[in-house]
Order: C-alpha cells, then sequence, then structure tokens
C-alpha cells in the first residue's frame, strides 16, 4: 500500500490540469498547491475523469492513514510545491507532455479549454512495473 500511496502521490503532484486561460505548467502549480492542504475536491477540478477515480482512492487512502502517516504526507507536499519554471512542455494538438526537471513526465488534456491531468490506473500499474 505504501508503494501504491508512493507512486499515486508522485504522479498526482505531476501530473494536473488548468483553469480557462492557463498554462499547463501554471495548472500543475495549482494542482499542487490543492494537495499540499488535502483540498480533494479542489484537485479534482484539474482532473479528467479517469483521474479524479484516483483522487478519490488517494482520499480514502489519507482517511485510513494514522495522523503520524497524515502529517509526513502534508510535510512532503508542502515541500514538493513546485514552480511553473520547473518543468519544459511540449503541445501537441490537445496534449500536452511537460518534464520536470527531475525527469518526471506530466501528461495533460485540454477538455472544454482547460488543462487536465490525465493519469490513468493502467498508467500507475506501468510506473509500478517499471519500478520492480
Amino acid at each position: 500500500m505504501r508503494n501504491f500511496l508512493t507512486i499515486l502521490f508522485t504522479c498526482v503532484i505531476l501530473f494536473s490540469c488548468g483553469d480557462n486561460g492557463s498554462t499547463p505548467q501554471s495548472s500543475i502549480v495549482e494542482f499542487q498547491k490543492k494537495l499540499s492542504v488535502l483540498d480533494f475536491e479542489g484537485c479534482k477540478e484539474y482532473c479528467t475523469e479517469d483521474t479524479k477515480k484516483l483522487i478519490g482512492a488517494l482520499e480514502g487512502m489519507m482517511a485510513m492513514m494514522d495522523e503520524s502517516q497524515r502529517e509526513e504526507f502534508l510535510n512532503q507536499a508542502k515541500n514538493d510545491v513546485p514552480s511553473a519554471d520547473d518543468y519544459d512542455c511540449s503541445i501537441e494538438g490537445n496534449t500536452a507532455t511537460c518534464i520536470h526537471v527531475d525527469g518526471e513526465e506530466v501528461t495533460l488534456k485540454l477538455v472544454d479549454g482547460k488543462w487536465l491531468i490525465d493519469v490513468s490506473k493502467e498508467d500507475l500499474n506501468k510506473e509500478d512495473k517499471e519500478d520492480l
């Protein structure tokens, strides 16, 4: 469960979407700000439907954590709020691929004029297998 939580947390931090007029980079930053205070409903505003399900799963896991685990998560999230300058993004059609300075890749989809995080359960499973 800890490995899943770590992977999900990393993906959630790195994969985001945005509001009208935003860039993929600014959307990532805004998403992380919401996550850093455990505003899961706010996080969902930046997500595709698949990603919203993952955020719901993260919220459920957070509810099962004891206070010290929750505090550890919050401390890490608060320290990991990125800057828009931390990402180099390329846009092809309705898809943005952003590379964080640490090499992590973020995929966003443009939906109704908003950049939305696009992470599926299959993406997480793929990353989990690559970590083995």
